[in-house]
């Protein structure tokens, strides 16, 4: 290694202790608090729920489109969690509920009280005042889209009040004296052909209702009429996937809609639309199916945001969220997809490991566990021609064409063990959703973290009808400081778990939310060291790359990382990591090598970093083992002062601990330790160093270990308690920057894996947990506690009377089938996957990290900070 780092000794002798000369510091506006501006509250609100839509649902419809979503181009984003009163999971009635009335119910319940009985249900003192009344006690018109019954459980819960989702032609009968005013969808039978014989439509058209069964007499009511009920399917709506053809596309009945809302009406409206078989496909285990239903909700986006351009007022607030995600989806690729089929045999072997038992549920007709389509295609069929050149998406030496989804191990597992009559189907989970939103209004919608307060936020919006708000200001000024904080592999997923196990994750109360796609020029499964390179240097790269591009001539070259531009300006610089500092995502901020591994030339890069740059005056973290006496020499000779104890027992300009022969010992060890350095105190450690320059500072915070046990397959708290440990630096970071005004805190991850949850209730009280040891299955569940005090709107997980069996709230953690199966098969680590992760952001240009982005832009923000533009 000597050898190595001898030549740059040279270069940096004449360096040490001090800097290159820099260029003046750009000056910096003061300190100002967030600022609140009055804006006009909308008139017209578009909610669209996709059904069970989560993150790699999104994800998966994105690499299948080829371009990016009319949803994901929304400007505004939010997550929010979906428990419902009693359990951590949700049904799409109870789930609905908290959207529609802004409060919780019971599992399965529909707008009334949590624990209502059949006997009270009709009883006015234990209704939720749904969203459609609310709307019309504020003078809004009403309407519902839908490609499910009209009367399923999430339209129903906007206007009806049962206490079971299954009464079908009860709720049909609610709408009848709801405040809805449009009606469009299928479900015509359990208006017209019921039991109790009443015909609902005839007592419509009665009332008063312009009434339509086909899409012919719907083009032929009068134009002129104001209320509509157009029933335009017996039951429901085929799948996109299916043979038969709908009798509408769901953008067509929107349009529809909005054509008869807006009728006479200088008031306003609130319309409600469904794209229900996101879920339904989800249950099915069917990715494709899935995929075109995502697609068939974007085309109904993209019409409604047409619709809000071409008003002449700002007026119209479009709004994209789930009520729960279904299955625990995950996108991968063939590089990993391949790997564990081959492990099991084969995709031919696979599938017969999950094939269905019930002999009316043969294997024939059920998706197979590895799943692939093609990018850019907009199709279910694997072979299917791309449409569209996957450069679009920046992915311009992408090596295998394909997308592979892949659904939670439980419940794909669980299927070979379903012998009842009826249909098997995957299990919802309590992963948090996405919302996304544009218009008036839109950040106070999308700052809910928990769907009954984003059910509240729209009430506030309607009781408002078009006149004035309040609503945060973005903070304009350029930031003095900027703390970037890598959760390395810490998706959607871990987040929910962690936050429901540790009483509230303080990430979640950053002002700005975000996402960001993840993937590499050549892959869509990225590793470390790209997207650390993709935010370290604003450009993507390929797969393993660190600190280099792709140059014209197709050769990987250095490119300026924003730590070296911070200091080739004359900022303070630090890197703190639970990993060694010569891992991938810190290295990757000041080295430049073809591959992560090689360490003796990332060594050497940072030895060398002083003369090319700077020094930074602080790194914290492992890795000694690859640090020899030479190599330590070299740093002492390159300015740096070396030390191996927490806290640092020696000072100097440049600092360098070197904690741990290899990575810092895991986040649930170091807890029990006095003596150990948590992630906060190193944090805070460097805060105190680096803000003792008065031009401003770059700080890399990464919680590295957060990947390293979600490889190792972990199913118990240990990968939470990494999340945990990461998120208490977070609220250190914050607290500090908030007391300033002059720091933008970014918080993010590098990727994400494959992990999902589940709860100790939804699959076992539906018996579709076959795989489990509790239901005579051969895989073992690990409880994990929930501790709901410091998460929104858990009071109900207190109430045993209601869970019955399945209390206290408990859950598991769980990887895709592929993955859990293969590593059952075999020491093999668990995967990435291709989700997006969130962004969150807090402090002056925090706004610049909302909406969805490409990794490399959110690094473009910060190369364009640290270069002083």
């Amino acid at each position: 290694m000597l050898l190595r780092i001898v030549v740059y000794l040279l270069c940096a002798a004449a360096l040490v202790g001090c800097r290159q000369p820099v260029p003046e510091p750009v000056a910096v506006e003061q300190p100002a608090a967030p600022a609140e501006e009055v804006v006009a509250a909308p008139s017209r609100i578009v909610l669209f729920v996709g059904d069970g839509m989560g993150i790699g649902q999104i994800t998966a419809a994105l690499y299948a489109n080829g371009a990016p979503l009319s949803m994901l181009q929304l400007p505004h984003v939010g997550v929010m969690t979906t428990h419902e009163h009693e359990y951590l999971t949700t049904d799409s009635a109870a789930s609905a509920t908290a959207m529609s009335t802004g409060y919780k119910t019971s599992f399965e319940a529909v707008s009334v009280a949590p624990g209502t009985a059949q006997a009270d249900e009709e009883n006015p003192d234990y209704h939720l005042e749904t969203m459609f009344s609310f709307a019309a006690a504020n003078e809004l018109r009403t309407g519902l889209v839908s490609t499910s019954r009209v009367n399923h459980a999430t339209p129903a819960a906007f206007g009806a009040h049962r206490s079971h989702r299954h009464q079908y032609e009860e709720l049909a009968a609610d709408f009848f004296t709801s405040k809805v005013d449009v009606l469009i969808g299928p479900g015509s039978n359990y208006f017209t052909q019921r039991k109790d014989g009443r015909d609902l439509l005839a007592e419509m058209r009665t009332a008063g209702w312009a009434t339509a069964t086909s899409v012919q007499e719907l083009d032929a009511i009068d134009p002129a009429a104001t209320r509509l009920a157009a029933l335009l399917h017996p039951k429901d709506y085929p799948f996109i996937v299916d043979e038969e053809p709908r009798p509408m596309a769901l953008a067509d009945m929107v349009s529809r809609a909005i054509e008869v809302l807006d009728r006479d009406n200088p008031t306003g409206w609130f319309l409600l639309v469904e794209g229900s078989f996101v879920d339904w496909c989800a249950h099915d285990l069917d990715g494709g199916c899935v995929v075109m239903e995502v697609l068939d909700l974007d085309a109904a986006v993209q019409r409604a945001r047409s619709y809000a351009k071409s008003r002449s007022e700002a007026d119209t607030l479009i709004v994209v969220t789930a009520d729960h995600e279904t299955s625990g989806m995950s996108v991968i690729d063939p590089y990993y997809s391949d790997r564990f089929a081959q492990i099991l045999g084969g995709e031919e072997a696979a599938a017969k490991l999950v094939a269905p038992a019930a002999a009316d549920n043969g294997a024939l007709d059920a998706p197979p566990p590895f799943q692939h389509i093609a990018v850019g295609a907009r199709s279910s069929e694997l072979h299917a021609a791309p449409l569209l050149n996957p450069r679009v998406l920046g992915m311009s030496e992408l090596v295998d064409g394909r997308a592979s989804i892949v659904f939670g191990h439980f419940s794909t597992a669980s299927r070979p063990y379903w012998t009842t009559r009826g249909r098997f189907y995957g299990a919802h989970t309590p992963t948090m959703v996405s919302i996304h939103a544009e218009g008036a209004g839109a950040p106070r919608v999308v700052a809910a973290r928990d769907n009954a307060d984003f059910g509240q936020a729209l009430r506030a919006l309607i009781a408002a009808r078009g006149g004035a708000i309040k609503t945060r200001r973005p903070v304009a000024q350029r930031p003095l400081n900027v703390v970037l904080m890598v959760g390395d592999g810490m998706g959607l997923p871990a987040i929910t778990a962690a936050h429901y196990w540790s009483s509230g994750l303080k990430m979640l109360d950053l002002e700005v939310t975000g996402l960001a796609s993840t993937h590499a020029l050549d892959y869509l499964v990225n590793d470390s060291a790209a997207t650390a390179t993709a935010l370290a240097t604003g450009q993507r790269t390929r797969k393993r790359a660190i600190g280099k591009v792709v140059a014209d001539d197709g050769r990987l070259e250095a490119a300026p990382t924003v730590l070296e531009l911070a200091e080739r300006r004359g900022l303070a610089t630090g890197i703190v990591t639970t990993t060694e500092v010569t891992h991938a995502t810190p290295a990757a901020f000041y080295a430049h090598r073809d591959t992560r591994y090689e360490v003796e030339g990332i060594v050497a890069d940072l030895v060398s970093l002083p003369s090319r740059a700077g020094a930074p005056e602080v790194i914290l973290g492992g890795g000694g083992e690859y640090f020899d006496a030479d190599a330590r020499q070299a740093l002492a000779q390159s300015g740096y002062t070396v030390t191996t104890t927490w806290p640092p027992d020696v000072d100097g300009a440049h600092l360098i601990g070197l904690l741990a022969e290899g990575g810092l010992e895991p986040a649930s060890a170091r807890a029990s330790n006095d003596g150990a350095p948590r992630l906060a105190d190193m944090t805070k450690f460097a805060l105190d160093r680096l803000a003792a320059n008065p031009d401003g500072f770059f700080l890399l915070v990464e919680g590295g270990q957060i990947d390293w046990r979600l490889h190792e397959g972990v199913r118990d708290a240990s990968v939470l308690a990494e999340v945990v440990d990461f998120d208490d630096a977070v609220a250190m970071v914050t607290r500090w920057a908030r007391e300033r005004g002059d720091t933008l805190v970014i918080v993010t991850a590098d990727h994400d894996h494959t992990l999902t949850l589940l709860d100790n209730h939804y699959a076992f009280v539906s018996g579709r947990c076959g795989v489990s040891t509790r239901c005579g299955g051969p895989f073992e569940m690990l409880p994990i506690p929930v501790d709901g005090r410091g998460v929104r709107n858990t009071a109900g997980f207190s109430d045993a009377a209601l869970q019955g069996d399945y209390t206290p709230p408990q859950m598991y953690l769980e990887y895709a089938w592929p993955v859990q199966a293969g590593m059952d098969h075999g020491q093999v680590k668990a995967p990435h996957s291709a989700n997006f992760v969130p962004v969150f952001a807090s402090g002056p240009w925090a706004d610049r990290f909302g909406g969805f982005q490409d990794q490399p832009a959110l690094g473009r923000h910060l190369v364009q900070w640290a270069s002083g533009d």
